[in-house]
């Protein structure tokens, strides 16, 4: 008996008024593998993401999380979707006026009605897993960008989601900054979670990901097991892409 992917994408098309992002993009993740989605910037990888906990919605088709269409859900339904579903933005998006132990809990406390106690015990041990456990009094602001970028990571993992979904994680960050993000990431990929990560480190991308998704103009050019992505690209896209960006290939994400 097969197992049914944790992800799936029907036939999905999302436009911004003309401008069609999304061209038909049928897709199925399997439960705990690590997919990187890649492509030249306005390919449409953040969108695709955030369709999965509906930051954004389909126009047309349908996306499955479990079963459950998050096209369509709404309420209850939707908010016990979005706590099996955790984000890191590009940008941190933490509240520069609450210590990283706050920012952790505050979705415990106010989605999930956990006692303060309960949601510091927590925030207490996702933050020691991304090396943290020292800087939960700190505020945002005392913060490196890669330590901010591991507090939101710490943040995503405090509901204990299924799906982990990372948006240009390190892109915001200073080239020595990235090294200590992509290693925490690395690190969640042997724990079970499914992680989709929309990245340009090449090199990371490499060495974690069990299938590489290219996306150009909206649809999906390539899906391949990095080894063929990287070595036998079919696409005259995809070729052209990595060319590009083959002197970051030998140092990106290592």
């Amino acid at each position: 008996m097969s197992v049914p992917p944790v992800i799936e994408f029907r036939d999905v098309h999302k436009s911004f008024g003309a401008l069609e992002v999304i061209r038909g993009i049928s897709l199925s993740i399997d439960r705990g593998s690590v997919v990187v989605v890649c492509g030249p910037s306005g390919s449409g990888k953040s969108t695709l993401i955030r369709m999965v906990n509906r930051l954004e919605a389909p126009t047309l088709g349908d996306i499955l999380v479990d079963g459950i269409s998050s096209t369509h859900a709404r309420g209850e339904e939707l908010r016990r979707l979005r706590t099996g579903v955790g984000f890191v933005f590009q940008q941190f998006n933490l509240y520069p006026h609450m210590s990283a132990r706050q920012n952790v809990t505050l979705a415990l406390r106010k989605v999930l009605g956990k006692t303060q106690a309960e949601a510091d015990a927590v925030a207490d041990e996702v933050l020691d897993r991304v090396g943290l456990a020292d800087k939960a009094g700190t505020f945002p602001g005392q913060l490196s960008g890669g330590q901010q970028q591991r507090v939101a990571i710490a943040r995503a993992l405090a509901t204990r989601p299924d799906i982990l979904l990372f948006d240009e994680p390190t892109s915001a960050l200073d080239p020595e900054m990235i090294g200590e993000v992509l290693t925490v990431i690395r690190q969640l990929t042997h724990q079970g979670i499914t992680l989709v990560v929309v990245t340009h480190e090449m090199g990371f991308a490499r060495t974690v990901a069990d299938r590489i998704l290219f996306l150009d103009q909206g649809r999906i050019e390539e899906d391949a097991h990095p080894d063929d992505f990287f070595s036998a690209p079919r696409s005259p896209r995809a070729r052209q892409f990595l060319s590009q960006i083959l002197s970051p290939l030998h140092t990106a994400g290592d």
